[in-house]
């Protein structure tokens, strides 16, 4: 089961890459464009079940106690704002679907500018029950960004009750912004919520899909997510991910593309405490059987490992481990699968 991951688009098979530009580093913003979208149909201002059980209290408390989905919402984008370097500079923006509004006009702000819009910032669901897109909504997905973009859509999935699929209206933000893509945070508790949202993550192999439940219940979820896709910041003292060093179908040959990635992790590494620990998860795609790709996967890990050895990075240091078949990114599709068979590594762990 794919657990800690997060997407660094750079140099992954050259395919479904955010920013060329921005990705060329490991660190820093990871688009040039950042924008939060939010469901506010009737449905989000229902409750939302938080976790039984949580890893760490104190983390899970970040989330605060609150009373409806859409609030778990504008919590996870205030979170966000917050990895992003106060004093620099990002497209941000904020909007509202169902019904729609742009909240936070998309343009350039620090990250304090940003993060201090959003806490005078107030949404409120929908007292209709419409659940459709707009004409206002269809023409932010439509609309052709000028930079590639990370687009976060936070739902709960109950989103396909009007006439438009929400699954074509992701197609054509892709037809018209083809460097972009969208990742999914999921307020979903039905299973019909949770199909809608999966056929979401679907429309195209880079997304990835988080519940707020899962976050709160792991906060290193959160991060992989917003470091993957916001902003990393390398010289954190917070664990941290560098994920996406590809390999290609069955093999654990490291070809130019993974060490061009790797190079870019010793960068990582030397911002990174002197004696830090540092775990490599290695995956696969779903295709073949399952006990011959945990190996396989875990000798991936173990070929990174000793590239990094190789460099200098001490062996006591590493922990190699087989994830074996990664779900992270849609196995339906080839471009999916490629994406999938990839290894990671959690700094701090």
């Amino acid at each position: 089961m794919d657990k800690r991951l997060s997407l660094v688009c750079s140099l992954v098979l050259g395919v479904f890459c955010v920013s060329s530009s921005v990705a060329a580093s490991l660190c820093g913003a990871r688009a040039a464009a950042v924008e939060f979208t939010i469901d506010a149909s009737s449905s989000m201002g229902e409750s939302y079940a938080r976790p039984q059980f949580v890893n760490d209290e104190k983390e899970a408390a970040l989330w605060g106690n609150q009373s409806t989905k859409l609030a778990y919402a504008q919590q996870f984008v205030k979170m966000a704002a917050e990895k992003i370097n106060p004093t620099e500079e990002m497209v941000t923006g904020l909007a509202t679907f169902m019904p729609s509004s742009q909240v936070l006009k998309t343009q350039k702000r620090t990250g304090e500018a940003f993060s201090k819009s959003l806490s005078e910032v107030k949404i409120s669901a929908s007292t209709q029950s419409l659940n459709n897109f707009d004409k206002k909504a269809l023409d932010y997905f439509a609309r052709k960004r000028k930079e590639p973009t990370t687009l976060f859509v936070i739902t709960d999935g109950d989103i396909d009750k009007g006439s438009h699929d929400p699954a074509k209206v992701l197609q054509t933000f892709y037809q018209n912004n083809p460097k972009s893509c969208v990742h999914l945070i999921s307020l979903a508790q039905t299973d019909s919520e949770k199909e809608v949202i999966t056929r979401l993550r679907r429309v195209n192999a880079c997304s990835t899909m988080a519940t707020v439940a899962d976050m709160m219940a792991d906060h290193q979820k959160f991060n992989a997510m917003v470091e993957g896709n916001v902003y990393r910041n390398c010289s954190s003292q917070e664990d941290l991910e560098v994920a996406g060093i590809p390999f290609v179908k069955k093999s654990t040959t490291l070809d130019k593309k993974a060490i061009a990635v790797l190079d870019q992790v010793m960068e990582v590494i030397a911002q990174r405490p002197k004696d830090e620990s540092m775990l490599i998860l290695g995956w696969t795609d779903t295709e073949g059987d399952a006990a011959f790709n945990k190996r396989l996967g875990l000798q991936r890990a173990k070929v990174v490992k000793d590239y990094l050895v190789s460099k200098g990075v001490e062996d006591h240091r590493m922990a190699v481990m087989g994830g074996g078949e990664s779900e992270k990114f849609d196995n339906t599709t080839e471009a999916g699968r490629k994406l999938n068979r990839r290894v990671d590594i959690i700094f701090g762990q």
